[in-house]
């Protein structure tokens, strides 16, 4: 049998039977023509049933038809899709002229679809000419891996982005850019190669994407329901790479520019670079990153972007001064490193006390919180003149995603416990 389980995959070599094929595809499905057009397909196996109307491919030992028979081979023109389809690994990689055109799902609905073998097939009522059939080979399952991974890493953009322009967007490994191209923010390597497709592997019209570099773009929701060219919008391509976050060095976004949202896109593109201020360059090429959805996002600061909140509690009672401390991320926030937690007492708006360390360094994930309580006494406070009048204070703290945050409050006078000020996450 040409099928491993173990793999996952099929002999490059040797014959391919049908039982083969339905322990890959795991299905009862015994007919070739549904065989090769089966929704199980793995769209990022290397080796797959692909459009092509030569009734059989040769294959080398080591599979490198791939790459250069499907270059060479122009989608039939049977379901319109030839002027803007050309094979890639059977796959339709569609280049864009206007960053706007990414949010057309009448234009991108086609952007990285497998493009399946058709058959002898019909198209309103009349046959298709022998030259426009596209077989069904069951040879090509020879070298099809079905548990391939896609080179693109999942991209996640958060649906508040900071009115500072500092927009980070995660992954999920922690990749580092390959070279200066940026290759390494959109995928590498898989350990399933060579039977999954590589970036390296993927080309459109001249376009290598191995060279790409990756870009955001956000679209203005005008609030019409419709996105044209001359929709407004920003972008830029990325500059860093740490940790698994993506730096986008954005210029501030005004508080108006944006009032109902925006849609991000993330985006391939053959520029070497794009910032924020350049004015639109016609030979630029624009393509849908398949990792990442198009996402709604509105505009915070840069401590809501985060997800992070910091709510504090404080009473007065005699010589002490308590406070009681809750940060929490929120479940769709990023994951963030909290450090140099302080507290202050001020007098007359200035700090006479502290300060006062509360956090040393933690790293809250994702839904996480955490209370904090301290208090000052009259040993604290010794040497303040005029320590009874202390009615104010100062939090501080530093995440490694948000930057410094601060915050100020007022202490209620009661010679009784009494709950002071909860503020909100103010900027």
């Amino acid at each position: 049998m040409a099928y491993d389980s173990s793999k996952q995959e099929i002999s490059l070599s040797g014959s391919v039977s049908v039982p083969d094929v339905q322990a890959a595809l795991k299905t009862n499905e015994n007919r070739v023509f549904q065989l090769g057009t089966h929704q199980n397909i793995n769209m990022w196996s290397l080796f797959k049933p692909i459009r092509d109307t030569r009734p059989a491919i040769r294959l080398d030992q080591n599979g490198n038809y791939a790459v250069t028979q499907l270059d060479s081979v122009l989608v039939p023109a049977l379901d319109g899709m030839q002027v803007r389809a050309q094979g890639c690994c059977g796959i339709n990689i569609v280049q864009h002229n206007h960053p706007t055109e990414l949010a057309d799902l009448s234009l991108t609905q086609w952007d990285w679809m497998y493009i399946r073998p058709t058959g002898k097939y019909t198209i309103e009522g009349k046959t298709a000419t022998q030259d426009k059939w596209t077989p069904v080979r069951l040879g090509d399952f020879r070298g099809y891996k079905h548990n391939a991974e896609s080179p693109f890493e999942t991209l996640t953009i958060p649906e508040v982005l900071p009115l500072n322009g500092n927009v980070v967007i995660d992954t999920v490994f922690n990749l580092s850019p390959n070279g200066t191209n940026g290759v390494g923010t959109m995928g590498t390597a898989t350990a399933n190669a060579p039977r999954s497709i590589l970036i390296s592997d993927l080309s459109t019209n001249g376009f290598a994407l191995k060279d790409a570099k990756l870009g955001l773009v956000l679209i203005k929701d005008d609030g019409s329901g419709k996105i044209t060219k001359e929709t407004p919008y920003r972008m830029c391509t990325c500059d860093s790479v740490s940790g698994g976050k993506i730096h986008f060095p954005f210029k501030s976004f005004a508080a108006t520019e944006f009032p109902n949202g925006a849609y991000a896109i993330a985006f391939l593109t053959n520029a070497t670079s794009i910032a924020d201020s350049l004015l639109l360059n016609t030979l630029w090429k624009y393509i849908l990153h398949p990792g990442c959805d198009i996402t709604k996002v509105r505009f915070g600061s840069a401590t809501e972007a985060s997800g992070l909140s910091i709510s504090i509690s404080t009473t007065k009672f005699g010589k002490i001064w308590s406070y009681s401390i809750k940060i929490s991320v929120s479940a769709t926030g990023k994951a963030q490193t909290l450090s140099n937690g302080y507290m202050y007492l001020l007098l007359n708006g200035k700090r006479v006390v502290g300060p006062k360390i509360f956090l040393a360094s933690k790293t809250f994930l994702p839904g996480e919180s955490q209370n904090y309580y301290g208090t000052f006494t009259a040993t604290d406070v010794a040497g303040v003149a005029n320590a009874d009048n202390i009615t104010m204070w100062e939090m501080n703290v530093h995440s490694n995603v948000a930057g410094n945050i601060e915050r100020k409050g007022s202490f209620r006078i009661q010679n009784n416990v009494e709950s002071g000020l909860i503020l909100p996450d103010l900027p």
